[in-house]
Formats: structure tokens, sequence, C-alpha cells
């Protein structure tokens, strides 16, 4: 499986179901996205419509939710077409794919288009509220469930009887592969896009990676920043008040949840092609006043371009928990509680190569569970990644197709060619786009990728 350049031959339409993230700032680049190239929509079934969920499927007579689905069968020539399956993650789903490689292979394939928003995000939230113990049905199993349960509904209600190929984009790309692999009998084969299908508690490697494509020079001038501004956090209430109305985060009342947004705002930066803006700005700068000021300058920038402030990134963003105070957005509360729960994806600082502040660790990020949620016991992905990934290897598991960008940091929690965890299961089809960012294949065609997915769907459909 050969690593591919990333050549773009035709500029795509976000999907507007598959992508979503692993990272609240992935997700809202993909909403980014989406109301960039909203103008080139094309009409179609917009409308959602409404399925009486399961809330426990461990329970199945248990009480019914709300969950809205959104099926496009204009392409689709009858009830055997194909079924494109768009998994949708952490955000409010906005429906099927209106353009891009997804919408190509449904044009291509004569399929229809389905999609069902996540559990928890979105309007399909099964409680008024977001307290801690309503969340407590929010769940990688009740969300692999909520597939199945849904699909039967549809095959047997609507008589989609086709097969169905499951597509998903970094969270829902893991849940695109765990569902293949829990219910083969479903799907005839699954596209991963970024997924980070393993658990991880402290993700230090996201950070090492953010470092590594920022380059020496912005680093250096990035700890620099870091420094002063602990200095300043540090040395009383005046100082700090001063420093954080400077990067317009006031508002924040804990010191660290300062810090980390300071980071998100050259992560976002350098993840999502803003690298050379960011860091050709800070690195021109030759006072520790001007750094200050140009990175605050440049850093509320990219929180604008992605329509947030520096407290609704900061974890005091999820405090809210009210359901309609993350529709616009991203669901980070909702999120959040997966992490503490199930994922951990804490972004501390690489002891070895890390361009965020040192007081960004796993024992803050276990603090911020039992802030938000009262959890005290830190997240087990260890039990993740025996029920979720490690069945991924055996060799009854075909037929997922895990693509990734080079330059994307999510990709060391997934599976990568040419990797130890590559061989355990020849079953799998592994390929790695250089230059490629986050889900970017499901942004745009990219040449090789899409071919590579065009080839695989037509064997899954023998």
């Amino acid at each position: 499986m050969k690593m591919i350049s990333r050549l773009v031959v035709a500029l795509g339409f976000v999907s507007f179901a598959a992508p979503a993230s692993a990272d609240l700032k992935s997700a809202l680049y993909q909403k980014l996205k989406t109301e960039q190239f909203s103008g080139l929509r094309v009409l179609g079934p917009t409308t959602p419509r409404i399925f009486q969920q399961t809330l426990d499927h461990d329970h199945p007579s248990s009480t019914k939710f709300s969950q809205r689905y959104w099926i496009d069968s204009r392409y689709a020539s009858g009830s055997n077409s194909p079924v494109i399956y768009e998994i949708c993650g952490e955000a409010t789903c906005h429906g099927t794919s209106q353009r891009g490689p997804v919408y190509d292979q449904a044009r291509r394939l004569r399929a229809h288009l389905v999609a069902l928003e996540h559990r928890y995000y979105g309007y399909s939230v099964p409680f008024p509220t977001l307290d801690a113990p309503n969340l407590r049905y929010l769940s990688i199993h009740q969300a692999i469930e909520d597939l199945a349960t849904f699909q039967h509904y549809v095959q047997r209600t609507l008589h989609l009887q086709g097969k169905w190929i499951a597509i998903g984009g970094s969270y829902a790309g893991s849940l695109a592969a765990y569902y293949r692999q829990k219910h083969p009998e479903l799907v005839v084969g699954a596209l991963a896009s970024s997924a980070p299908v393993r658990a991880k508690a402290a993700f230090f490697e996201y950070d090492r990676h953010i470092t590594q494509v920022a380059g020496p020079a912005c680093v250096a001038k990035m700890l620099e920043a870091v420094a002063e501004v602990e200095k300043r956090v540090d040395a009383g209430p005046v100082a700090r008040n001063a420093i954080q109305l400077l990067f317009h985060a006031e508002m924040i009342r804990d010191p660290r949840d300062f810090l980390y947004t300071l980071a998100d705002m050259a992560s976002i930066a350098i993840q999502y092609g803003q690298r050379d803006r960011f860091c050709n700005a800070i690195e021109a700068t030759t006072t520790i006043e001007e750094l200050l000021s140009v990175y605050a300058e440049v850093g509320t920038e990219m929180f604008t371009w992605f329509g947030i402030t520096a407290e609704q990134d900061s974890f005091q963003g999820a405090e809210s928990t009210n359901p309609n105070d993350y529709i616009a957005g991203a669901g980070s509360r909702a999120w959040l509680y997966q992490s503490c729960t199930e994922y951990g994806y804490w972004q501390i600082a690489d002891t070895i190569s890390s361009s965020r502040s040192r007081r960004i660790t796993q024992e803050y990020h276990d603090e911020v569970c039992a802030r938000l949620f009262g959890i005290t016991t830190p997240v087990d992905d260890a039990r993740t990644n025996r029920v979720y990934v490690d069945p991924l290897f055996s060799s009854n598991t075909t037929n997922i197709f895990f693509t990734n960008g080079s330059d994307d940091p999510w990709s060391t929690l997934s599976i990568l060619e040419g990797s130890s965890n590559a061989a355990r299961n020849p079953g799998l089809d592994l390929m790695t786009i250089l230059g490629a960012a986050h889900c970017d294949d499901l942004v745009s065609v990219i040449t090789g990728a899409y071919d590579r997915l065009t080839s695989l769907i037509d064997r899954w459909m023998l």
C-alpha cells in the first residue's frame, strides 16, 4: 500500500454527515468548511425525519427518544440500490452529503444516502438537560446499536434492501470501523477516514506532532510566549487579568484553562493549514511584548475563523447543561463526557518535545472530569481498546479502509500502513496520504485515495 501524494483534482464539498472529530477543533473545522462552501450546495433533502430510538439497548423495552435522520434517494434506481450510511459524530448533523467524494460515490453507484444524527448531539438529545446523570446512556456501545437499530428500521419499513457501506471521519470514522466489526451482517464495508480508533488517556503524541510540523524556530517562539504567560499568570491577579485581557480570555476563571486555550490557538493554525500564517508572524517578532501581542492577535484570529471565543474553547465552555447552547457549534460537553468515560485523548504536554505549558497534564484533565461531571476515576482507556480495538485485528475482520493524512496528529491513534499494527490483520486496507490533514479525503477528491476507495467499494459490492 503505497503512500500517495496529495493532489487535489477537484475541490469537493464537505460531506455533511461523515466528517466529525475526535477533537472539537476538528468538528469546528468541518463546520467552517461546510459554511464556506454553502453557496455551492446542491438543493436536496435538508428536512430531517424523526426516528424513535431505544434509549438503552441493553434493555430494549426502555424509553424511546427522538433521533433525526435524512435519506437522499435522488440517484438511487430502486429499493435494491446500494446504501451509503453516513455516520454523524459529536456535533449537530446537517444531513447527507451534497457535494464531495461521498456524494460522487452515491451518484456513481446510483445509491441511497442515509445519515443518522448521533445521540446527545444536535437535536437528538434524550433529556432536557445534559446533567451528568442524564449522560449515562452516552457511550460507544449505545451509538453502535443506534446505527444497527435504525438500519433494521429502514430496511424493514422503507425497504432499502441493497448492500450498505458505512462511512465516517475521525470519531465517526472510528464508529464506522467498529460498526463493520460488530455488525458485518449489516454493512459490507467501511471507510474510516482519519479514525483514531485507539483510546489513549495521555495523548502526548498530539503535541509532539504539532511541534514537528511547526518546526524548531516556531516552537522556540511558542515556548518563549508560554513561559512569559506563565510568569504573568503567577504574578498576581492584576498581571494575570492583563495578560488574559490581551488574549481576549478575561472571562476564563482557571489559569490552566487559559494556558490550554493558548496551546489551542497554535494547534488550530498548525493542524488546519495556517502554519505559515501563525509561525511566520511570531518568528518575525524581536521583543517579548511584541511576541505576546502578535501571538494574541493571530491566535484570536484563529478562534474567530472557527467562530468561537477563548472561553468557548476552554473547558469552562462545557459547563452549561443546556443542550441548545451546543447546537450551533460542537457538542463540547457531551464529547468531554465521552472523553472522561471511554477515550481520554487528553492533549498533554510532551516531556520530550512540547509547545504547550507543562502544567497541562493528565492530572489536570482528570480534575476537569471531576469538575464537570463528578467523575473521579481516570478514564479506563485499556477497556475501550480491549472491547473495540483489539477485535479489529481479528482475521474475521475485513473490508475496512483506513485513510490517514501524514500531517494529521490524530493518525498516531489510527491503523497506519507500515506500522507494527498493520501486520496484525492483512485483511484491513490502509493508505497514508502525503501532506494531507484530518479527514481531507472526505473534504476533497484526492487522486489515489478516491480511486482506491472506488476499487474497494466495487469489490465489497460483489
